[in-house]
This record gives C-alpha cells, sequence and structure tokens, in this order.
C-alpha cells in the first residue's frame, strides 16, 4: 500500500511522506537511494495548505469543537499524502538527473 524504493521495493517511511518538508530528501536504509518530493508533491502541498488553514480561521465556532474539526482534515489529508503515487523521484544528487 505504502510507496516503495525504485532500485530494491524497500517500504519507504511513512513518516517521511506524511509530515516531511518539501525540501526534505529521504535515504533508502536497504539499498541507500537518495530521493526528494517531486513536483506533483509540491504542487499538492501548496494546494492544500491554504485550503486547510481557511477551513481552520473560517469556522464559525471557536471552541474546542473547531479544533476536531481540524483533525479530521489533517487525518485526511495523511493518509491522502501517504498513499499516492509518484509523490517522490531519485535525488538529483545520487544520479545527476532527476527520473520521473
Amino acid at each position: 500500500m505504502f510507496p516503495k524504493c525504485i532500485k530494491c521495493n524497500h517500504k519507504v517511511s511513512a513518516s517521511w511522506l506524511v509530515i516531511g518538508f518539501i525540501n526534505t530528501k529521504y535515504r533508502c536504509v536497504k539499498c541507500s537511494a537518495l530521493y526528494e518530493f517531486s513536483t506533483f508533491r509540491r504542487r499538492l502541498s501548496v494546494l492544500t495548505a491554504p485550503i486547510i488553514m481557511f477551513y481552520f480561521i473560517y469556522s464559525k465556532n471557536l471552541s474546542y469543537i473547531s479544533e476536531f474539526k481540524l483533525l479530521f482534515p489533517l487525518v485526511l489529508l495523511s493518509i491522502l499524502f501517504s498513499v499516492l503515487p509518484n509523490q517522490f523521484v531519485l535525488s538529483k544528487d545520487e544520479t545527476g538527473e532527476v527520473e520521473t
């Protein structure tokens, strides 16, 4: 279910996919291949962050229930970010050019 390394088919860390920053790189534990997020993931992050912020800001009820209103979209996004394909590519530092 989770994405795997292109070279050795070892699972990529879920924590990197869910909470990694856009410029964070990941090195495969098994074969040491260096990965970075693709432009698809960068665009997805840039489009979803403002939607979540506006959803939280413009919610009418600012009591403790509004925190739970924010929790539901964040859980959905974390699942989405961990399951979608084509989110990472081999890094330029590793190969000299980016493979897609």
